[in-house]
């Protein structure tokens, strides 16, 4: 009804539970979103950035971060990524089978130096040196592959799940019709 987008800071409780940290109402996902955003949270939470962020790849919020919390380690969800193989990679024979030694290169490899040696031998046994995605993929391998953001603390946390599920619970409750006032109460 009002066209606006909804977003929302999920984070986990000590109890390993989905605890929804803020949220806001916005216009559109352009970069000049995301950076009020990001500046309101950092005024309500007293200039302090965030540690980490999951986000899916969204090159707006990722040039947001960067502008207003540089400090900040974000991460890509992998599962999202993982997700997009059917229909990136659709036109290829045999894509379930790709989807599945992608997954097993992704989680499988637990250093840098084998996490290129088995991306570089997954190429080369499907023949996909060339597909520009999957080169896009291996040059934002710092901000989405395990092996490169295990030292930092996620909580536990790899995707952003937990963030979807906090949107399915107010799809319960709230529709295209609704008003504004009923979202706040």
């Amino acid at each position: 009804m009002y066209n606006l987008v909804l977003d929302s800071f999920v984070g986990m409780n000590h109890h390993g539970q989905s605890t929804i940290l803020g949220c806001a109402l916005m216009e559109n996902e352009d970069i000049q979103s995301f950076k009020w955003l990001f500046e309101c949270w950092l005024r309500c939470m007293g200039g302090k950035a965030l540690k980490g962020i999951l986000t899916d790849q969204c090159a707006s919020i990722q040039r947001a971060i960067e502008l207003c919390m540089p400090t900040t380690i974000h991460c890509w969800c992998i599962w999202y990524i993982m997700k997009k193989i059917p229909s990136k990679l659709n036109g290829y024979k045999g894509h379930n089978e790709i989807k599945q030694e992608m997954s097993h290169v992704v989680w499988n490899s637990y250093t840098k130096e084998a996490f290129d040696r088995n991306w570089i031998d997954f190429l080369r046994k499907y023949g996909h040196g060339g597909n520009k995605w999957l080169s896009e993929m291996y040059e934002d391998q710092h901000i989405m592959i395990p092996v490169y953001l295990d030292h930092h603390f996620w909580a536990g946390m790899r995707s952003t799940q937990r963030r979807e599920s906090m949107h399915f619970f107010f799809n319960k409750f709230i529709t295209r019709n609704s008003f504004l006032r009923q979202f706040v109460k």
